[in-house]
């Protein structure tokens, strides 16, 4: 697996805008810089959902999407292709929610170095403690 991926956000407008490559090294900066960033309160559902929403990606359906709805309430979806039956495929999700940005920044660097089915069983096992 790459050891870069894309790190895009959200506009006010809804659009995904993407910020380049980044290491995880980076990705880590970002979170942290989006926590920094974080107000009480936001002017508008747009305003909030740009400032705390946010991922990395290694393809254009292989990612992993943040959402910081509160410091100790963080959303983190993991979404990749799969196969289900030899020609049909669908998408798999995994859904953590967690409590803190350390949580969270523990568990984004296996996003940059996994095989991604091996990254969602460890999110699974992970949301099982």
């Amino acid at each position: 697996m790459d050891d870069k991926a894309i790190y895009y956000g959200i506009d006010v407008s809804g659009s995904t805008v993407e910020h380049g490559r980044v290491s995880v090294e980076q990705a880590l900066k970002a979170i942290d810089e989006r926590f920094t960033a974080m107000k009480d309160k936001y002017e508008s559902a747009e305003e909030a959902i740009a400032a705390t929403m946010f991922g990395f990606s290694m393809t254009e359906d292989t990612f992993i999407e943040i959402c910081i709805n509160a410091r100790d309430k963080i959303s983190l979806k993991l979404e990749f292709p799969s196969r289900k039956l030899f020609f049909f495929r669908g998408i798999s999700q995994t859904m953590l929610e967690l409590r803190s940005k350390e949580e969270l920044a523990s568990l984004v660097p296996m996003f940059f170095s996994a095989p991604t089915a091996a990254y969602k069983d460890y999110l699974e096992a992970y949301r099982g403690r």
